[in-house]
């Protein structure tokens, strides 16, 4: 039997299509966000905004969440127990969010001791991506509970991956897939760079990797929006970035796995953020990349 009735908690720039989607469907969707003003759109089309997370659980019901980070994770399910004896023997927490294994295990053990089940279905895609259904979901969990949610997921992306049945293993996966992304950004802004000192029209550079060996989608988008410097109107923003790269490396360091690569971008987020790039996209660290070159960048933009 299908739930028509659904609970999302931390409802933002990523989330927001993703209820609007649920809405069209006809699912009822109880909805708490930090602040309310960004959902006016969402309510006015049926939506139900609740003052308070606890509010927006479904007794053993679903319920989503998209919190951005670890200390907004931590904060609601730590101080909202209402959630859990709300959720039963029967709901399920479904976690959205990119956040460290280690803050998934914390909130499982939680749902262990206090009520309700837990299974994570990371989003990989931005919200453009969401908007037009082209989203995946990378999923782990126990089997029956990942059954029940996958439907919903699949109703409203591109489709989904399960990896295993620990919950957490999705969110490694998810930081990999970003570090991934991130790596390829920093790569293309240096050799865009490279080239251009060189003499090389970068453009024509463009063109050439994206129909050949690189002409694959993460190529030929993020090199495309590096070209034209679409770095000011964000799809996902540069705190948001460097708060991955500094989870992969804090990740990296629990379980002994070097990761060099890592390291750079940790800095070089870290460096955007200290020029006051906080709410830039994530694809400015092209211009940290520029500046060092010797290159005024922030003048074309």
């Amino acid at each position: 039997m299908q739930e028509k009735k659904l609970g999302f908690i931390g409802v933002g720039q990523l989330a927001q299509p993703m209820v609007k989607h649920l809405l069209d469907q006809g699912y009822e969707v109880l909805v708490h966000n930090r602040r309310r003003d960004p959902l006016e759109k969402l309510i006015s089309k049926g939506a139900v905004y609740c003052q308070s997370p606890e509010d927006a659980v479904i007794e053993g019901g679903i319920m989503f969440n998209c919190l951005p980070d670890d200390t907004a994770l931590l904060s609601v399910f730590h101080a909202h127990g209402t959630i859990f004896r709300k959720l039963g023997d029967k709901g399920l927490h479904v976690s959205l969010a990119t956040i460290s294994p280690q803050a998934s295990k914390i909130v499982h053990e939680r749902h262990k001791t206090l009520g309700g089940n837990y299974c994570v279905a990371t989003v990989m895609g931005r919200p453009d991506v969401v908007e037009n259904k082209r989203q995946f979901y990378i999923m782990a969990g126990e089997s029956d509970q990942l059954d029940r949610v996958r439907p919903v997921l699949e109703s409203i992306g591109g489709g989904v991956f399960t990896l295993g049945e620990k919950p957490e293993i999705a969110n490694a996966a998810k930081l990999s897939f970003n570090f991934l992304i991130a790596s390829a950004i920093e790569s293309m802004a240096e050799a865009f760079t490279f080239a251009r000192k060189n003499g090389v029209d970068v453009n024509q550079f463009y063109s050439m990797i994206s129909e050949t060996l690189f002409a694959c989608p993460l190529y030929k988008n993020y090199g495309k929006a590096i070209i034209y410097r679409q770095f000011y109107e964000p799809l996902f923003k540069m705190a948001l970035g460097a708060k991955d790269m500094n989870l992969v490396s804090s990740a990296a360091k629990e379980c002994r796995t070097p990761m060099r690569v890592a390291s750079v971008l940790q800095d070089r987020f870290t460096a955007s953020l200290a020029k006051g790039r906080d709410n830039y996209d994530w694809l400015g660290i092209a211009l940290d990349v520029e500046e060092e070159a010797g290159i005024v960048s922030e003048s074309q933009g």
